[in-house]
């Protein structure tokens, strides 16, 4: 069996997951024929470019096509399973078999299974995004093995103590104020539902005529607002090259309270910090790209946001 995997991928992996990344890498060839004898599969082509996980088409023995997910065993992988496992394919991918201590999920393959990308217009990505975001959000049991959002805040404390009580090269100003929003908005936070956590243009997919699904979803607990932060960041990189960014951010932002009745100032104010924090996870992984980040960070500055709280309250009756 040959598996192709690029330099590019090979960086990520190392950079996310250290000398255990790479280690994982080299027994990647065994792990998925493991996985080829153990579900009679048959593997076809990737699908690229990777990027935290090795994907690819394979075909079961009854000839259905279905697609191979392969990652390194984690917590990670770990929650992606549990919440698969929790939607049951309303809003969400099938998951057919999992194997979370080698880090393998057999998924459903969707048809045609076209990127959401660059819609046609604001409209019309919105009315994908609010469609699965109504399937998807649902309280979780309350012994529930998922994180918080409060749980991944802890990016912020974490590059503080890389260079004693400071950050090192990450910008303070940002940090602090990134830091600080996250708190007021987590202890004012009412609302606790099952989130996606990663929900973007390349995680929802066309699965028949007019009919969505999201896929690789990181399983988070937290408000439902929390859940625009990764769509309006999207679709990265190329949104960093439209003049008219911050302007189409503001326009899916009225469109998203108007659909699915959030509160504005939280919607900006979680895309503020959120954003900070992706830029915190991609330094901590040695990406490059890191301080785009900061720069989406800015889509979302102006008088909206600071979280209001008052304003929150008022729409529980909506």
């Amino acid at each position: 069996m040959t598996t192709r995997l690029d330099a590019e991928f090979r960086k990520r992996i190392h950079g996310a997951f250290g000398d255990a990344g790479s280690a994982w890498l080299d027994r990647l060839p065994e792990i998925l024929s493991l996985a080829c004898r153990e579900w009679s599969l048959e593997l076809g082509e990737p699908f690229l470019p990777h990027s935290y996980n090795y994907v690819t088409t394979a075909t079961i023995s009854s000839g259905e096509s279905v697609v191979l997910k392969a990652g390194v065993p984690g917590t990670e992988t770990t929650n992606e399973v549990r919440a698969l496992e929790f939607y049951q394919g309303g809003g969400a991918v099938k998951l057919i078999k999992s194997d979370v201590d080698k880090g393998l999920m057999l998924l459903e393959r969707l048809t045609p299974g076209t990127m959401l990308g660059v819609a046609a217009s604001v409209d019309s990505e919105v009315d994908v995004f609010a469609s699965i975001v109504r399937r998807l959000h649902r309280a979780a049991p309350s012994n529930h093995p998922f994180p918080t959002v409060g749980d991944w805040a802890r990016g912020f404390a974490r590059i503080r103590l890389r260079a004693g009580s400071r950050p090192g090269d990450f910008p303070q100003r940002e940090l602090d104020r990134a830091e600080q929003t996250t708190r007021e908005l987590i202890e004012s936070s009412t609302d606790a539902v099952l989130l996606h956590g990663d929900l973007h243009h390349w995680n929802m997919l066309l699965a028949g005529h007019d009919s969505w699904l999201a896929i690789d979803p990181q399983g988070v607990i937290g408000e439902p607002e929390y859940e625009t932060t990764a769509f309006l960041r999207n679709p990265y990189p190329q949104i960093l090259k439209m003049p008219s960014a911050k302007s189409i951010a503001a326009k899916r932002v009225d469109a998203l309270c108007e659909r699915l009745g959030f509160d504005r100032r939280r919607i900006m104010a979680w895309g503020y910090s959120q954003a900070v924090l992706s830029a915190v996870w991609s330094f901590e992984d040695m990406q490059e790209d890191w301080k785009d980040g900061l720069r989406l960070a800015r889509l979302f500055e102006g008088g909206d946001s600071k979280p209001n709280p008052s304003t929150r309250d008022e729409n529980q009756g909506d």
